[in-house]
């Protein structure tokens, strides 16, 4: 995995495809995966598209073709610095693809979150991580080993913010297995 300084959003188009495809049986979904992990790796791989599709990046997935595009729209490695966002469109079958191009939908994407606090009296710790509006926090779990977890949601733009909150006595552990 490389150290990926850009973010990852999908549009529900997207999402709906990819979810439905974890039941498909063979190996269809973990070739899928594997090529969206890649994507999120390296996302100047695939064919830079023109025409009616052009900004968009597509690679081939047995029969079904993914969709992505760059912002900003980047065409050389030597850029790879500027980029900010890679964005996934769709996942349609080769002979459907044009169409895949026209209606989109954005979703926002959340990152899972853990905050661990290594000692109960956290009170005022809290009610600061409470009151961070780009955040959603459930209740805080007070473990027998005197530590305090608290599971939440971040957006990946927000998670900045998050981590310039966060109190001296706690860490933070992120996770995007959930998203694509």
């Amino acid at each position: 995995m490389t150290d990926r300084h850009w973010t990852i959003n999908a549009d529900k188009k997207f999402l709906d495809k990819y979810e439905s495809l974890k039941q498909s049986s063979g190996g269809l979904f973990d070739n899928l995966k594997k090529t969206v992990e890649r994507i999120k790796d390296n996302p100047l791989i695939g064919d830079p598209k023109t025409g009616q599709m052009k900004g968009t990046r597509t690679t081939h997935v047995e029969h079904l073709i993914v969709q992505w595009k760059l912002d900003p729209e980047i065409l050389r490695k030597k850029h790879k610095s500027d980029l900010e966002e890679v964005y996934f469109l769709s996942i349609t079958h080769h002979d459907k693809m044009r169409k895949g191009v026209r209606q989109s939908q954005s979703v926002e994407i959340e990152l899972q979150c853990v905050i661990t606090f290594f000692e109960y009296d956290i009170g005022e710790e809290l009610n600061l991580l409470y009151n961070i509006d780009c955040v959603a926090l459930n209740e805080p779990h007070w473990k027998n080993d005197g530590k305090v977890t608290i599971k939440g949601k971040v957006t990946p733009m927000d998670r900045d913010i998050l981590m310039s909150q966060l109190p001296d006595k706690a860490e933070i552990e992120f996770s995007d297995s959930g998203l694509i």
